[in-house]
């Protein structure tokens, strides 16, 4: 029957092991993030090209109306 290796020893290395797992998932939540944070700027920039359009929409239908 093998040896036990010390609990200290066991802990240590059980510690170790969740770090990497805990630095894992915080790396792949960063790259997760990073993309939202791009789609976001994206989405705004849409939104503001839209909002100009829609005014300039706005600006000709009112001037059209006047010509009646």
């Amino acid at each position: 029957m093998p040896a036990e290796p010390p609990a200290g020893s066991s802990v240590a290395v059980e510690l170790e092991r969740m770090r990497g797992t805990f630095d894992k998932g915080l790396t792949q939540l960063d790259g997760k993030l990073d993309v939202l944070v791009e789609r976001n700027m994206h989405a705004g920039e849409r939104l503001l090209a839209a909002e100009t359009a829609a005014t300039a929409l706005a600006v000709r239908v009112t001037a059209l109306e006047r010509r009646v």
